[in-house]
């Protein structure tokens, strides 16, 4: 199995949001305090974490256990410093992670959390870029006219059109991502 879970926007909880093998854990958006269980201490010591077997552990998630894990390792997804997250796998039966698992581990999840933190930028640029539009827009408008409901109904139009092309795009953004 393979799992990434996200920090949220409080930076106390860990959020289920791309798997293979542990589908259900995204599906039912299963949040992990930072400090508890598993992936919740890989967060709060920002270091690899190897459990040999999750039978004897401290896990928040019971699919984990549910699902028939022996073995998990997990890493930090880290950008500059930043904390984004954590990236665990797992194995049905026992496994021992090497050195060489851990650190090519840990080489994929800084890859994973660069790609991760592109993408966010990436969106805010282009709602920023959204937002100026709008502005730019509206200026015009303003200008343009002294009958301020007109004005208006102008500017409502065109919000409303700003954010449906907003909407439509990041929607088709996250359905593509997820294949």
């Amino acid at each position: 199995t393979a799992v990434v879970l996200l920090l949220d926007d409080t930076g106390d909880e860990l959020v289920a949001s791309w798997a293979r093998g542990l589908e259900e854990e995204v599906e039912a958006r299963v949040r992990v305090p930072v400090g508890k269980g598993f992936a919740g201490r890989v967060a709060a010591a920002r270091q690899p974490v190897y459990i040999p077997d999750v039978r004897r552990a401290e896990v928040v998630n019971p699919l984990l256990v549910e699902r028939g894990l022996i073995s998990l390792l997990g890493v930090p997804l880290l950008v500059e410093g930043r904390l984004l997250g954590v990236m665990h796998v797992g194995s049905v039966t026992a496994r021992v992670f090497t050195n060489d698992d851990e650190r090519t581990m840990q080489l994929l999840a800084d890859r994973v959390a660069l790609a991760i933190e592109q993408a966010r930028l990436f969106e805010a640029e282009r709602a920023a870029s959204r937002r100026l539009e709008f502005l730019a827009e509206a200026s015009e408008l303003l200008g343009s006219t002294l009958d301020h409901l007109a004005a208006l109904h102008g500017l409502s139009a065109r919000r409303c059109r700003i954010s449906a092309t907003g909407a439509s795009s990041t929607s088709s953004a996250t359905t593509s991502s997820s294949g």
